[in-house]
């Protein structure tokens, strides 16, 4: 539940470049690999984020407070961080609302107020903002700030799940295998389980891995899934390969065997599948189904990373490559 940042992480020491336009963070070139924007130095991009800000620009107010907060360039300030949010807010600027939420909710420089931080986030929520849904929907689900709503919490990790938030499709499983605010559906609860799952959510992974042996329905219909797969990939069919290999590796609806699992990412990655490049950079790493070999694990993570995988670009800067 981090501030909206917009933002790289890079490692320390790294010479670090702002993009203007973006915000995001890269270690070298005059403008921005993603949005062509002009990459500034610290001190020069937050002096140029204070002059659009005294010019009532919104997304520049947004990123001036989150610099605040963090004390990324500037010191750290968290009653100016909430100054320039509310400006922002002042204009609708859904991640100023979405950030002066999260003020509230931790406490940051502000009395620790949910039922504040809950009208923030609905604000935001109601732009789209699928961060804000996910938290807003956290709140509903608790009775935290607002009244307990199982039915509200579940229309809003809907709508974050929708987007491909994997905590809110691992929360909405969730109230689907419980009956929350929702009907009761094992297998709708196992649907948003395998979409988390897919994202690396590994509360996701624990919770679809308990329901396959808990429920004859949920486990059928996995068994079914690995047959279409197996069958699909004799065409070698990329995504059914990729598939294959995720249920493999998770022991869903087929006994867990990593080994196999990375023999079916190998040929679905062969053929450019960037999550299964990224997932054998993780198995690599890890020594998951194969001894450890940093060397692979950044060639296939360099592979993703090509392919705009961003879970694999912040893994070569944390192995400093």
């Amino acid at each position: 539940m981090g501030l909206y940042t917009g933002h790289k992480i890079l490692l320390e020491g790294l010479a670090v470049l702002y993009c203007l336009e973006c915000g995001k963070k890269w270690e070298d070139g005059t403008a921005c690999p993603e949005c062509g924007g002009t990459l500034l130095a610290q001190d020069a991009y937050v002096a140029e984020l204070k002059k659009r800000a005294g010019q009532d620009d919104a997304d520049a107010q947004n990123r001036l407070g989150v610099a605040y907060i963090t004390g990324d360039g500037i010191e750290q300030d968290y009653a100016e961080a909430k100054a320039c949010f509310m400006k922002a807010v002042g204009q609708e600027d859904a991640e100023a609302q979405y950030n002066l939420g999260l003020m509230y909710r931790k406490g940051l420089g502000v009395q620790q107020n949910d039922a504040e931080a809950a009208r923030c986030f609905q604000k935001a929520a109601r732009q789209g903002h699928a961060k804000a849904q996910n938290n807003l929907g956290e709140l509903y689900r608790k009775g935290e700030g607002v009244q307990q709503n199982f039915a509200e919490a579940a229309r809003w990790f809907q709508k974050a799940a929708e987007q491909g938030h994997a905590v809110a499709q691992n929360s909405l499983g969730e109230l689907y295998r419980e009956g929350e605010g929702v009907q009761q559906d094992p297998t709708e609860a196992a649907t948003w389980y395998l979409k988390a799952v897919e994202q690396g959510d590994e509360e996701a992974q624990r919770r679809l891995a308990a329901m396959c042996r808990e429920s004859e329905c949920v486990k059928q219909n996995y068994e079914e899934a690995v047959k279409l797969f197996r069958k699909a990939t004799e065409q070698n069919d990329a995504e059914a390969q990729y598939n294959l290999g995720l249920r493999l590796a998770y022991g869903l609806g087929v006994k867990q065997d990593c080994t196999q699992a990375l023999q079916w990412f190998m040929k679905a990655a062969a053929q450019g599948v960037v999550d299964a490049q990224y997932k054998l950079g993780l198995m690599y790493r890890t020594g998951t189904g194969v001894g450890q070999n940093l060397a692979e694990s950044v060639r296939w993570y360099r592979k993703a990373s090509e392919q705009g995988h961003e879970k694999a670009r912040t893994a070569l800067r944390e192995l400093n490559c």
